[in-house]
């Protein structure tokens, strides 16, 4: 064979092997008895392959499902999170405005709120807005009575 052949290298392999061994044969072709013969005859159990090929695409399809779902909850958890902060942040804001109220009347209680604020988890800011919107209404309550 020279550089000028006009037949590809992989061509002339494929027909000296067809020529030699045979043309191979499609197993997807081939009826499903002679695969179990041939394999059986070789010493292969196919169902116990098929089983276990089944187990593992089952085991795929399981772990596909579980990282999906995983991803979906670290989406939804990261929401919250970021929901969270936004209506901590909102709660702070309002929690220390009130206290900023409350100094120019009661200096030594606003003390008191602002060092409970400084020191609050997002459950005591809920409590401490709480405590304080009461306070408010007392406020206003007194107020009204005094006017009266």
């Amino acid at each position: 064979m020279t550089g000028n052949s006009q037949y590809k290298a992989s061509d002339v392999l494929k027909s000296l092997h067809e020529f030699i061994i045979g043309p191979e044969e499609d197993v997807a072709t081939m009826p499903m008895e002679q695969v179990n013969s041939i394999l059986k005859s070789e010493g292969i159990d196919p169902t116990s392959l098929i089983k276990q090929v089944r187990q593992r695409i089952i085991k795929v399809k399981a772990e596909q499902e579980l990282a999906e779902a995983r991803q979906k909850r670290m989406d939804c958890v990261s929401k919250l999170q970021s929901h969270g902060a936004t209506v901590t942040a909102g709660v702070k804001e309002r929690v220390r405005a009130m206290i900023e109220n409350l100094m120019p009347g009661s200096p030594e209680l606003a003390t008191v709120y602002f060092r409970k604020f400084e020191e609050a988890n997002e459950e005591d800011l809920a409590s401490l807005l709480d405590d304080l919107k009461a306070l408010e209404l007392l406020k206003e309550e007194d107020a009204g009575k005094t006017t009266r």
